[in-house]
């Protein structure tokens, strides 16, 4: 009876069942059905191996479904650049072509702004697992609304906090005559 009791009680609060279910699993799970999307082929992987640079992604050219791998690489190299030193970052940058390269940190988000004569890219720098005030961002799994729907408020706080600091040095780096890119990692 008082097991009865219990789960009846925990059973009135849906998202704490769902936390514990998402923390712990609950067996083994049936597979997912198949969402109703048409079949598409698998992008085609380069036949050659790229080099990232920051001039692919002047490209504005829409290719359909077929993945751009080098603007994808740039965007991945620059996103793993956020978690390096304020030098470090400008150094790499510039390496790739970038001309101009702003680090930016506001309480403990971080990320970069950095560009050329054509492209502006705006990047966030996600979770470090030995940062503790990046675990407890993590951690907070509520869920907060917005304009454009719910979203993580941990992700939510990290962006909020770097914000307007990263447009304002996109619009100072010329992104309104630019083509801009955003990209990130994890909370990024």
């Amino acid at each position: 009876m008082p097991q009865q009791f219990a789960t009846a009680r925990w059973s009135k609060i849906p998202w704490l069942g769902a936390c514990i279910v998402a923390l712990f699993g609950c067996g083994k799970s049936a597979p997912l059905p198949a969402p109703d999307v048409p079949d598409q082929p698998l992008p085609t992987v380069p036949a050659v191996p790229l080099e990232a640079s920051f001039t692919a992604l002047h490209a504005k050219e829409d290719l359909g479904n077929e993945v751009r791998w080098d603007v994808a690489l740039v965007l991945a190299e620059i996103s793993t650049i956020t978690y390096d030193t304020d030098a470090e970052q400008v150094r790499r940058l510039r390496e790739l072509g970038a001309e101009t390269v702003k680090p930016l940190a506001r309480k403990h988000s971080q990320g970069l702004v950095a560009s050329d004569a054509k492209t502006v890219v705006i990047a966030f720098r996600g979770t470090e697992p030995t940062v503790p005030a990046d675990i407890v961002t993590d951690i907070n799994i509520f869920s907060r609304r917005t304009r454009e729907g719910r979203v993580h408020a941990g992700f939510h706080q990290s962006v909020s906090d770097l914000y307007e600091l990263a447009i304002a040095e996109a619009v100072r780096q010329g992104a309104q005559d630019k083509v801009v890119w955003v990209t990130g990692h994890s909370l990024g």
